[in-house]
């Protein structure tokens, strides 16, 4: 069969196995008996009748072969089908009833596609964590996403295996105690008693929990009914700074400040400060891009991610941009040492200038012979910025990306403080869901245009006008 890959493993060595009747040889070449011999071309010989067979012709294949008990065939079928459909149940199920019944399988292994269990361990490099193992199951795995989505947690706090069917959570009070609940309400098999014993002791935390509040007293913010920990990170990294940079942090704790009102130096610096959400939308009509710059500036909102979309070739994509650029440098900020570029601008070229196929390169923005020598300038300057200056460190205060996040930002361990969303509309961000989870986690979302813009998450809270 054409259409049939020969990719998943091919033909298995067998054992010498002799065969003492007629009826005993037909169940062997069948696969029913006997020992694991059946690849995946061959299954499809047997039981796919198009090229390139689909989701929906492999499950029917599948079943077809379980039905005529050819074990061997269906396991194979239903391991590829569960390549191309990790949410598929009814594949998981067929696959583990396959593994049973040929001779090649064990009922361990079978065994493994229908067990729940979950246990907590310390990994090799000290961290603490929760593996949480389950078949397919649409509700339990609504529940895990709803933690796995919480914006508060940081990068792959959760991964998932697909191949093993396995969540792995970094070990916190919050996800031992979300993820013992589902555990112990889906009948999930504890290896041992750690994760309930940290459940009884946060439990015993959260009856007594108080709600952190925080109150101005002289020229500080001091936190009431915190826990330790968060005492602690505040004493060490929140207290020296300005008055107004303390109340602006407070939303990175959940806590409110309402009742509290500081000066500031800057209309814009004042504003976010003072309001507990963490995603606000700036008025252009209201604010122009220095009053932004300077309340980011009094606020230390550096370094700052703003994600661009667009070509940037456009008379309207070159302008603003250029005038985002020389509002940071009025505000004091090099945008030769301290402007990086996660991001190739495309490069200029006349149509009449243009060579061969030069038309077909990506990296190519052919413009008008009718645009101005300035223009084709202010376009070339920016393609040379964006090839010269991608080096982060913590010196730098502008990092433009599109796309994805920069292997730059990976590498130098710098944490962005916030993401302004303004060039190319500063309606929404484009890009990998990396590059969107990675800009939700940063404690502050701005954008800057001329309407109130939503969210690209569902689930995500209002964009509030600021």
């Amino acid at each position: 069969m054409s259409g049939c890959n020969d990719g998943d493993g091919g033909e298995r060595k067998a054992p010498v196995v002799k065969k003492n009747s007629k009826v005993e040889e037909k169940l062997f070449s069948s696969g029913v008996i006997g020992y694991a011999k059946t690849s995946y071309k061959e299954a499809c010989k047997r039981y796919v009748k198009i090229s390139n067979p689909g989701k929906t012709e492999l499950l029917r294949a599948a079943l077809k072969a379980a039905k005529f008990n050819d074990f061997e065939s269906g396991l194979v079928l239903s391991e590829k089908l569960i390549e191309m459909d990790p949410g598929s149940g009814q594949a998981y199920f067929l696959r583990g009833k396959c593994i049973y019944n040929s001779i090649g399988g064990s009922a361990a292994s079978a065994k493994s596609d229908f067990e729940k269990s979950i246990e907590k361990y310390t990994d090799e490099d000290g961290e603490v964590k929760i593996e949480l193992k389950f078949p397919y199951n649409k509700k339990i795995i609504q529940l895990v996403r709803t933690l796995k989505d919480r914006r508060d947690l940081p990068i792959n706090y959760a991964i998932y295996d697909g191949e093993k069917k396995i969540w792995t959570f970094t070990h916190s009070d919050v996800t031992a105690y979300y993820l013992t609940l589902i555990a112990a309400r889906y009948d999930f098999k504890f290896i041992d008693d750690s994760l309930l014993n940290d459940y009884d002791e946060i439990k015993k935390e959260v009856v007594g929990y108080k709600k952190p509040s925080a109150n101005v007293i002289g020229a500080e913010v001091v936190l009431s009914n915190a826990p330790e920990s968060m005492q602690e990170y505040w004493n060490a990294n929140i207290k020296q700074l300005s008055l107004i940079q303390q109340v602006d942090s407070l939303k990175n704790f959940g806590i409110s400040t309402r009742g509290i009102r500081v000066e500031a130096e800057t209309m814009i610096g004042r504003a976010i400060a003072h309001n507990d959400s963490d995603k606000l939308w700036i008025d252009n009509k209201l604010y122009n891009r220095d009053e932004v710059v300077q309340g980011l500036k009094e606020l230390n909102a550096f370094p700052l991610v703003m994600p661009v979309t667009g070509d940037i070739t456009t008379r309207d994509e070159v302008e603003d941009f250029w005038n985002w650029l020389n509002a940071f440098r009025r505000a004091g900020i090099d945008i030769m040492t301290q402007c990086s570029w996660g991001f190739d601008a495309k490069e200029p070229v006349y149509q009449k200038d243009l060579k061969d196929d030069w038309h077909k390169s990506d990296r190519i923005a052919v413009v008008s012979n009718q645009i101005t020598q300035d223009m084709f300038q202010n376009i070339y300057e920016l393609n040379q910025m964006s090839k010269q200056f991608k080096f982060i460190n913590d010196e730098t205060k502008i990092i433009f990306v599109r796309n994805r996040i920069p292997r730059a930002l990976i590498k130098s361990k710098i944490k962005p403080k916030a993401s302004l969303v303004a060039l190319g509309g500063g309606y929404y961000t484009a890009g990998t869901d990396n590059l969107k989870r990675m800009l939700e986690n940063l404690p502050k979302k701005l954008y800057y245009n001329d309407h109130q813009p939503s969210s690209y998450d569902w689930h995500d809270r209002i964009i509030v006008k600021l």
